[in-house]
């Protein structure tokens, strides 16, 4: 009987660096399978840096760093930044991930998920090569909040907005592969792991919203 159950068990899998990071593309799946089972976390501090960037960037842009500071500055801020602490809110959000994920009976810790996470990045640190294009067609613009980009040239007008599309679809496309890991790791089914992903956004978020409208009133 033991024997049968041991031919029966799925052989591990084995993927190469190439094939992991290809995979997230044509099989994430099996990727997030194999990264789970083996605990692969090799570039993992290379792509937690990278997103950690990517985030502090889009911060910069949101609050337009560009109005009081140069646009070396800006960058010279988030690099630095980025990369020291982009990560430890990606660590949070990995641990909530595990914490509310046992309100519905998910199954992995909160070092499994953060591994998930890590890689669930890999579309947001490819969008860092689109803050190129961007930078080259509006410069500081980019991170001003009272930047008008109407009187880009067509070329620049093209170029811009192509940029910021990609990045839309890679956005999505992380979101898709941070949904397949955490059904992966939790043993969820799709819908349920969106739900686990939304949770702490739900938890943390909505109180702290509240409590802002009523800091206001």
């Amino acid at each position: 009987m033991y024997l049968d159950e041991e031919l029966n068990d799925p052989a591990p899998l084995e993927l190469t660096d190439k094939e992991v990071f290809t995979g997230l593309l044509t099989a994430p799946k099996t990727v997030f399978r194999f990264i789970h089972e083996s605990r692969y976390d090799k570039y993992g501090s290379v792509l937690l840096g990278l997103a950690g960037i990517s985030r502090m960037l889009d911060n910069a842009a949101s609050r337009g760093m560009g109005d009081n500071m140069s646009l070396w500055g800006v960058l010279g801020i988030c690099i630095v930044a980025g990369a020291l602490l982009g990560w430890l809110s990606y660590y949070i959000y990995a641990a909530l991930i595990g914490w509310t994920g046992k309100w519905i009976n998910g199954q992995g810790d909160s070092s499994e998920i953060f591994r998930i996470v890590t890689y669930a990045l890999v579309p947001t640190v490819i969008g860092l090569s689109l803050l190129i294009p961007q930078i080259a067609v509006t410069g500081n613009a980019l991170f001003q909040s009272d930047a008008d980009l109407s009187d880009l040239d067509t070329f620049s007008t093209i170029v811009f907005y192509a940029s910021v599309v990609l990045e839309v679809g890679l956005g999505i496309w992380t979101f898709v592969l941070l949904v397949i890991g955490v059904a992966e790791v939790q043993k969820f089914t799709y819908g349920k792991a969106v739900l686990n992903i939304l949770l702490p956004v739900l938890v943390i978020g909505v109180p702290l919203l509240v409590l802002v409208l009523l800091l206001q009133s």
